[in-house]
């Protein structure tokens, strides 16, 4: 039987062999064989000589192939991945393959290598590029959104003129600088350490939006905390004034400080009718 397995098997390797004939079956003595395909005694002797376990082994090896193949493309991933997310793909697998060649796991072929460092390059390029132009599209969309909105520069957008003015006030000891709708600080005046009391938060929220009242503070917090207490936050109270500016500063609670200032853009006006407006709700157009 193992003879049989063998010659079945050498058939298997050898496609231009014929067929050895099954067991039992009726074989035509007068068929004509081409003589190149005739098992002659020499093939048949250097075949019983050859090693049976090897030639099942073989013929194992071919049966199977095809198999393997199938098996191949089923584990194949890229066949899975969308189109859509193809590009993607490349690049996570670039990026793992990279990885594992920086750390030997991996050979990479200098060449492809180079070339796909090339092409990691360019995509983080314009990914990167994308990524600030997108950035700065959405920046540039909130400004114009907080341009006409009553709880930023108002209803007019008349505030917006005060949009990075720097207003301060010396008390000897530090300096209070208040940039308006940006980040207020606390300088020392001695060489010291400067303290963020916060970014501008609110207008006065007890006061109806786009009202005088509304306008007449600022909220700014969020600020550096205070050792062994809260976060540093200042309120900004203005009233009616020729220039803007602070005139004072005052801390009612530990690390809680308050200014008062001025600014033209709360002076109430009169119109052609006598009714009187404030700036900053839809009035005066005059400049801040």
């Amino acid at each position: 039987m193992a003879v049989l397995e063998a010659v079945r098997g050498w058939d298997g390797l050898n496609p231009e062999a014929v067929p050895a004939p099954a067991e039992g079956a009726n074989v035509d003595e007068n068929q004509q064989l081409p003589v190149e395909d005739e098992w002659n005694d020499a093939s048949i002797s250097a075949l019983l000589n050859e090693d049976t376990i090897s030639l099942l082994l073989k013929h194992e090896a071919h049966v199977t192939e095809e198999d393997s193949s199938e098996e191949d493309s089923i584990f194949d991933l890229e066949s899975y991945v969308p189109d859509a997310l193809y590009p993607s793909y490349e690049n996570a697998k670039s990026q793992v393959v990279g990885w594992l060649s920086k750390l030997g796991v991996v050979r990479e072929n200098n060449a492809s290598s180079e070339v796909a460092s090339k092409a990691r390059e360019r995509f983080n390029t314009v990914s990167n590029q994308l990524r600030n132009t997108e950035s700065r599209i959405s920046e540039e969309e909130k400004a114009l959104t907080k341009l006409s909105d009553p709880e930023w520069f108002g209803a007019d957008g008349a505030w917006k003129k005060l949009d990075g003015n720097c207003l301060s006030y010396d008390t000897g000891e530090y300096t209070y600088e208040v940039c308006m709708f940006g980040q207020a600080t606390q300088k020392s005046n001695n060489g010291g350490s400067q303290n963020s009391l916060g970014r501008f938060s609110s207008w006065n929220t007890s006061a109806p939006v786009g009202s005088p009242e509304y306008y007449s503070r600022q909220v700014y917090k969020h600020g550096a905390r205070c050792w062994n207490g809260p976060e540093r936050s200042i309120t900004v109270d203005l009233v009616c004034g020729t220039e803007n500016a602070l005139l004072s500063v005052s801390e009612p609670e530990k690390c809680e400080y308050r200014v008062t200032g001025t600014t033209p853009a709360l002076c109430i006006t009169t119109n052609n009718n006598g009714e009187t407006s404030a700036k900053g709700n839809g009035g005066g157009k005059e400049e801040l």
